[in-house]
């Protein structure tokens, strides 16, 4: 958690040096942002998860914003064409969770994405203010999953008499 903390203020200063830094041919663009989404897939695993408990539970129908920032270098080669390289970090996350009266059933998963990138923009035609052009972009991608799960059992003893 604490190495997520750096790394996020890493990249938030980043941005604040680099954002919008350009000279005539060449530049370096940042992107910081948040965002939610369905995540049809994740949803499908937590249910395989809650599946696996002893008790019934719920599936939630929605996750933890999702954070992403990036990175981008470019060089423009002529009027027309730009090549440029670039970083992306992007995370979220997901809780099941049952508790009742004899305890808790816990289960967090933190998703973080690594991507490295190579992008070629080629302008068919354009001004200075609006631009039709063709983009492609090469990704490396390297994603991993963190799932912790915990049991918590209360131990309760009852003194007396119950009528039914």
């Amino acid at each position: 958690m604490r190495s997520v903390r750096r790394y996020c203020m890493g990249i938030a200063l980043l941005l604040s040096v680099f954002a919008g830094v350009s000279a005539q041919r060449t530049g370096v663009s940042a992107m910081l942002g948040g965002a939610t989404f369905k995540m049809d897939d994740m949803k499908y695993l937590m249910d395989i998860i809650l599946d696996s408990y002893p008790v019934e539970g719920a599936i939630i129908t929605s996750f933890p914003p999702y954070f992403s920032g990036s990175v981008n270098v470019f060089h423009q080669f002529y009027p027309h064409l730009r090549a440029g390289a670039g970083y992306t970090y992007t995370s979220t996350g997901a809780r099941a969770n049952y508790t009742d009266y004899s305890g808790k059933i816990s289960t967090d998963m933190f998703i973080v994405s690594h991507r490295l990138g190579l992008s070629l923009n080629y302008s068919l035609i354009g001004t200075d203010r609006l631009d039709l052009s063709l983009y492609g972009r090469l990704d490396a991608n390297y994603s991993s999953m963190d799932i912790t799960s915990s049991v918590y059992v209360t131990n309760s003893t009852s003194i007396g008499k119950y009528p039914y």
